[in-house]
């Protein structure tokens, strides 16, 4: 009562089912980068935040979708995106993509797979670009960044393309879809 409304959080593909975040116990609870509701309110705080006078810098933190691994976000909203990002419904949901459960990827990628991470990296791609703007509009001269790990071959497990989109991971890494490295988003970020 009171606090984030449970549709904004993310939800789990568990090996019990679709689970929110909010009922998995204890540890961080993520908010969902699909849901245009949590954009905007994260943006809101950003934009107060930029008006802070004297302040040199807003870095995003755990700015990816929640777990090490590929078991979120398979929201409604998430789904009803992503159906739209790849211009078809998606049959059997989640189990099309990943199982149940399914916590990394198994020997053979799958092409709606590369899909889903391209998509979890658009996503969070968009939140970083619409966040920068937002943050530089009040404020021009605040430098603006995220934390993230440095681990770039097995960070797409957390829905995020850190690098330059001059990169194509596609070149590298059999996770990678054509449209992958259009989702780096250090062109967006400062520092």
């Amino acid at each position: 009562e009171g606090g984030i409304p449970e549709e904004w959080t993310t939800v789990v593909n568990t090996s019990d089912g679709l689970v929110s975040t909010l009922d998995m116990g204890t540890g961080a609870k993520f908010l969902n980068p699909a849901n245009d509701e949590v954009v905007n309110y994260l943006l809101g705080i950003l934009e107060d935040l930029a008006a802070y006078e004297g302040l040199d810098g807003i870095i995003l933190d755990r700015c990816r979708y929640d777990d090490n691994d590929l078991k979120s976000d398979f929201s409604d909203v998430s789904r009803a995106k992503f159906e739209e990002y790849i211009g078809k419904k998606v049959t059997n949901w989640p189990a099309d993509i990943f199982n149940p459960g399914q916590s990394d990827l198994e020997n053979r990628v799958t092409e709606l797979q590369r899909q889903w991470m391209t998509f979890r990296a658009k996503m969070i791609h968009d939140f970083v670009e619409k966040a920068s703007e937002r943050v530089h509009s009040v404020n021009p001269d605040i430098r603006f960044g995220a934390y993230v790990g440095g681990w770039y071959s097995s960070y797409y497990y957390s829905g995020v393309n850190w690098a330059s989109p001059g990169y194509n991971a596609k070149n590298e890494y059999s996770w990678a879809t054509e449209e992958y490295n259009k989702y780096g988003y250090a062109d967006h970020c400062d520092i």
